[in-house]
């Protein structure tokens, strides 16, 4: 075979003379700590109440039950027992409602972010690919809206929000283009 390698003269997936885009990446998984943390906790002080039935009662023996009794929340490698305090002067459709809330906040900081980091790694005009996969994978996010936790559709709904709130759908716009350029074989001259 003759001709160059495939990789000689291609520019690199990112450019690394300015890796603002490193940054932007590094605020994505932070943030995604953060806000993975933040949703355990509503959803574990959600079940805890629930199971506990102290919806009715006022925020202060609330907080003074979960200080006594409040299980430990196990999620996979998060382990807490702690909470807001906020929420205990929370009703439950409340709470509910906070989970909503915080759920569309983090997704509209992730498309913002993603948004920066398309520019920053230099590929502002792939933000329409970026809008076409949020509208896509926002399809089956219905699902969190019409069904119940435990079903198919849900769990669905729930991992397709997972991946929006995550770095994945910037580095897909960023690495599939780059990928296929890859394939393409060698002009001649």
């Amino acid at each position: 075979m003759t001709g160059r390698p495939k990789s000689e003269g291609r520019p690199p997936m990112l450019p690394w003379r300015r890796p603002w885009w490193l940054l932007v990446l590094l605020a994505m998984l932070g943030f995604g700590l953060l806000q993975e943390q933040s949703k355990i906790k509503v959803n574990h002080y959600l079940k805890v109440g629930d199971e506990a039935q102290f919806w009715q009662d006022d925020a202060g023996s609330r907080l003074a039950w979960w200080k006594d009794h409040a299980p430990v929340g196990r999620h996979n490698f998060y382990v807490s027992r702690s909470t807001w305090n906020v929420f205990h002067g929370l009703d439950r459709g409340e709470l509910v409602a906070f989970k909503w809330g915080l759920s569309a906040v983090i997704l509209v900081v992730f498309f913002m972010l993603d948004v920066l980091f398309l520019r920053t790694a230099g590929v502002p005009d792939r933000v329409p690919w970026l809008l076409l996969i949020y509208v896509t994978s926002g399809v089956p996010m219905v699902g969190l809206a019409l069904s119940s936790p435990g079903w198919p559709w849900y769990a669905l709904a729930r991992d397709m929000l997972g991946f929006l709130q995550s770095p994945l759908p910037s580095l897909m716009v960023v690495a599939i283009p780059w990928m296929l350029q890859s394939l393409d074989p060698p002009s001649v001259s």
